[in-house]
């Protein structure tokens, strides 16, 4: 990024992390990619996958630098019918690793806007990556489950803090490391209350809640 345009996004956002997404484009999108992995009998998922984490990355600003999604639908089919047909073939064993592809998939095509290559306008100079394993990911996943049922669900809010920590630390956009700094005691009040309001109106909302958390999330990003 240019000396100028870096001034200019930080003078916007100045300097800090937020997620800019609305709660009507996220209720217009849970319905679109319900209708889309509906009617497809599934064969949509790759483009609902790719139109979620695009509401998500192409909202999302860290550290003053706005983030952008370029993948497309069409080039995740493949990957993504493919592992799952792995998974399925044995039995679910290779469902987490599955996950991790796909994740790979999704972070690959996730970079800072305005970080092209002048040479070569539309291509990013360094690679985005995610480095996650799929062994730390089955013990991070017994751990949680197992706290979430020990304190009757009470533990939900570090659990949430403790799988965003896990999937941004392990995520490099453009050669930057991205870090989470939320905690569980900040959290807990805010989920709890955003539950309570879900409840009472019968799910209604629940995109309301979406949109907050991802706000939170961003917050400490």
């Amino acid at each position: 990024m240019k000396l100028g345009d870096r001034t200019k996004y930080y003078e916007k956002y100045g300097g800090g992390s937020s997620f800019h997404g609305g709660v009507g484009k996220c209720f217009g999108l849970c319905l679109l990619t319900f209708l889309l992995v509906f009617c497809t009998l599934g064969l949509g998922t790759p483009w609902a996958v790719c139109m979620w984490h695009r509401y998500k990355m192409n909202n999302l600003v860290i550290d003053g630098h706005e983030i952008v999604f370029e993948g497309k639908g069409r080039h995740l089919f493949w990957r993504y019918h493919g592992v799952t047909l792995i998974a399925i073939l044995s039995l679910g064993w290779f469902a987490v690793w599955a996950h991790i592809k796909i994740e790979d998939w999704l972070v690959e095509h996730t970079h800072i806007k305005h970080y092209e290559n002048e040479a070569y306008p539309g291509e990013f100079c360094r690679k985005s990556v995610f480095g996650g394993g799929v062994f730390e990911h089955n013990m991070r996943v017994f751990l949680q489950v197992l706290f979430v049922i020990l304190t009757l669900g009470f533990a939900m809010p570090w659990v949430i803090c403790m799988d965003q920590r896990w999937h941004l630390d392990n995520m490099i956009i453009d050669g930057k490391q991205v870090i989470f700094e939320g905690k569980g005691r900040r959290f807990f009040w805010r989920y709890l209350f955003w539950t309570f309001l879900t409840i009472i109106t019968l799910g209604i909302w629940s995109c309301w809640m979406a949109v907050k958390m991802l706000k939170w999330d961003a917050k400490y990003t």
